[in-house]
């Protein structure tokens, strides 16, 4: 019997994994392939469910294994994020199903529209001009500074056309 989002949901928010193997662990399997990564972590898509697992990525620091600026950088975006809530942007922004400030995990919805990112040059100067019209009209209207927004960070949200920031920078 396939479980609901809200079940998978609760799953995480009770066993708070922290790595691919505990989610899977738990019974919520991720994709093998990562959506994307950045500088400070990667995206995986859970399988089957409109969910992605943001994960801050684990780097060697005088040999020892460090996510520091990972978890700093999820942190910063969930906070940025949740400011941003009671603002007319809430529309705009990536519904949080989880967030685990100690290891820097982010579960977000997921929409189909977002793995559109090969687009054409065209489409993809639409989605950068885009990204600086948000940037400054959040910084103009909240105050709320929204860094590095190109055409990676804003996606089409559903058929209808609704924009959503994806990521909101660092």
């Amino acid at each position: 019997m396939k479980r609901t989002l809200r079940q998978i949901v609760n799953l995480i928010k009770k066993h708070k994994p922290t790595k691919p193997e505990a989610f899977a662990a738990i019974g919520v399997t991720l994709e093998k392939k990562a959506l994307g990564a950045g500088i400070f972590r990667e995206a995986v898509k859970v399988k089957g469910y409109p969910l992605v697992v943001k994960f801050p990525l684990w780097e060697e620091v005088e040999g020892a294994l460090c996510n520091k600026d990972g978890i700093e950088h999820s942190n910063a975006e969930v906070k940025k994020i949740v400011g941003l809530q009671t603002s007319w942007l809430k529309k705009f922004l990536p519904k949080i199903y989880y967030h685990d400030k100690k290891h820097g995990i982010i579960v977000v919805h997921w929409y189909k529209e977002f793995t559109a990112s090969g687009s054409a040059s065209a489409e993809k100067n639409k989605f950068r001009a885009l990204g600086k019209m948000v940037s400054f009209a959040v910084n103009r209207s909240t105050g709320a500074k929204i860094t590095d927004i190109h055409e990676e960070n804003v996606r089409q949200g559903d058929s209808k056309g609704a924009i959503i920031l994806i990521d909101t920078g660092y």
